[in-house]
């Protein structure tokens, strides 16, 4: 999935995804649980970690790491995730 498709999905503007993904913007608490609800439900070797990442949710606030996303096309794996 490319920028733009990605970005229509969480109805933003690219600019503001690149900003997010070259971490020159902090991802809010409410959009980066949308990105691992949406990456999740899209990518079938996530669809059995759906637990895991709903429930990783109340933990999101009480992290001051930026959270980075890494999703390799080739392999199709998710680093950081």
């Amino acid at each position: 999935m490319n920028q733009v498709e990605f970005a229509s999905y969480l109805e933003i503007g690219k600019t503001n995804l690149s900003k997010w993904e070259n971490n020159e913007d902090r991802i809010g608490e409410q959009s980066d649980r949308l990105i691992r609800s949406i990456i999740a439900a899209l990518r079938e070797h996530f669809k059995d970690r759906i637990v895991e990442v709903v429930c990783s949710f109340p933990h999101i606030h009480k992290s001051r790491r930026r959270p980075r996303l890494e999703y390799d096309t080739a392999s199709l794996a998710v680093s950081n995730f």
